[in-house]
């Protein structure tokens, strides 16, 4: 699946799902600078991380998966898939906490970095956007 797919379905999957409660798309794709190896960083935010790492069969709805791998970044826990066909994704969970006021040094960075916001229902990742951009 391309990059503009993914996110329009992304939302749609996104804003159908009470167990998400955010969205948004980080790093070189944001930046329009990305490489024919970047992976593309997706921000999930739900109401419970582990759901979605311990189950991944969801992933397969955007390509046939080659392999995953988990990792563990304390508040964010990320299932990096390599897709057969399309590029790598970086499918990074958190709870809405990560955008809490005063802001962590390393989600700073994401957000200073850029981010595009794709479901925001609470506004909390625009208000976490504000706060870092102003």
């Amino acid at each position: 699946m391309d990059y503009p797919s993914l996110k329009i379905e992304l939302t749609k999957r996104s804003e159908s799902n009470p167990d998400i409660v955010g969205l948004a798309i980080a790093g070189s794709y944001v930046r329009n600078t990305q490489k024919p190896d970047s992976d593309i960083d997706v921000c999930l935010f739900v109401s419970n991380p582990d759901q979605f790492i311990s189950n991944p069969c969801w992933a397969e709805f955007f390509g046939g998966i080659q392999s995953t791998k988990i990792e563990d970044w304390g508040v964010v826990k990320t299932l990096r898939v390599f897709y057969k066909h399309g590029p790598e994704v970086e499918f990074n969970f958190s709870t809405l906490a990560w955008a809490d006021i005063p802001v962590d040094p390393g989600t700073h960075r994401v957000v200073a970095d850029g981010i595009d916001i794709l479901y925001d229902p609470t506004e909390r990742l625009s208000t976490l956007q504000h706060h870092v951009c102003a």
